[in-house]
């Protein structure tokens, strides 16, 4: 996260293939939870879910949530056994990015569906389709590195992630 000395921090994992969850291995001494998915909010203003996973395991507002295929959110609230994830996809979700081949840095935005819109973006780059996306670790929120996506889209400068 950029910091100079050692931060502890949590990273919760979810979903996915447990042999590619306990084959991973995190950068930086990160410290790692895992637990299960219980309910996935389909509301239409809040992409939620809630976890099995709470304060009593080591769980914290802001913590990353991440499975085996990437980032899917950040916990937003805490019980003693249980937590609430704002999905990646959730339009409230804005998370800084970069773009894998060519470096140009963005935000990507929820849209409430299954895609993401890149925003911010330098009228100078010009990404491919099928680029890979991963969080840059601006903001200090995320670390870098976490996959994201890749580039589905582009009409009008306007670029999709799925």
């Amino acid at each position: 996260m950029g910091s100079p000395t050692f931060k502890p921090t949590l990273g919760f994992f979810c979903g996915g293939s447990r042999k590619k969850i306990l084959n991973f291995i995190p950068k930086d001494n990160k410290v790692l939870a895992t637990g299960r998915v219980l309910n996935i909010s389909g509301g239409t203003f809040a992409k939620t879910m809630l976890i099995n996973s709470g304060s009593k395991d080591g769980i914290k507002i802001g913590l990353p949530v991440v499975s085996s295929l990437g980032l899917v959110g950040s916990i937003i609230n805490v019980g003693p056994s249980s937590s609430r994830v704002l999905l990646l996809i959730d339009i409230n979700s804005m998370i800084p990015v970069f773009l894998t081949q060519s470096g140009w840095p963005a935000i990507a935005q929820g849209q409430n569906g299954s895609f993401l819109k890149l925003k911010f973006l330098s009228s100078e780059a010009s990404p491919l389709i099928g680029e890979i996306i991963e969080t840059s670790g601006h903001g200090g929120k995320f670390p870098s590195g976490i996959n994201i996506g890749k580039i589905v889209n582009s009409k009008a400068g306007k670029y999709v992630v799925k």
